[in-house]
């Protein structure tokens, strides 16, 4: 009888202790905050626009996708999409969030060669940015959207560490 109860004690604390890690998991996702404005400079005859994505979550997050559509609406709710790219090399990571304003690694700014000839941002069309990370802890991966319109154009500079603001 001893060994039966031990048998049934073991399932439970089996049980008990899934649902706990379980739940614990299902909690760390990865956490971003993407600017709601973009951040317009003039280089001379270049326009620049620079989106800036801050890592809140604890842990460095890894397996880092984002692209920038262009959005031309073509009337009856038909777009087409247009993909463009950045001016550097994809990132792979965005190290951990970190209080140290000296180190802000953690927050990145994303920038893109834009033509406003080409790609005007009136009657409808828009700019969307999407970002996929993965937690590098439990590897829960969570995708992110922003949509931007002529509105959401900024000229000056991001501020610096986890404020998305433009100064």
């Amino acid at each position: 009888m001893n060994w039966l109860i031990g048998i049934i004690t073991g399932i439970i604390a089996g049980i008990i202790a899934t649902v706990i890690l379980s739940s614990v998991l299902f909690l760390l996702k990865p956490k971003l905050k993407i600017s709601a404005n973009i951040c317009r400079e003039e280089i001379g005859e270049k326009i620049i626009y620079k989106i800036k994505v801050v890592n809140k979550s604890r842990v460095m997050l890894t397996n880092v996708r984002y692209s920038l559509f262009y959005h031309k609406d073509l009337g009856h709710e038909i777009s087409e999409l247009t993909k463009i790219s950045p001016r550097k090399e994809l990132l792979d990571y965005i190290d951990k969030y970190n209080s140290n304003e000296k180190k802000t690694d953690y927050a990145v700014r994303i920038t893109y060669d834009y033509n406003e000839k080409l790609y005007p941002l009136e009657n409808g069309n828009y700019l969307e940015f999407v970002v996929f990370a993965e937690h590098s802890f439990s590897n829960k991966g969570k995708c992110f959207r922003m949509s931007y319109t002529s509105k959401n154009l900024d000229k000056g500079r991001f501020e610096i560490g986890k404020s998305t603001r433009i100064s």
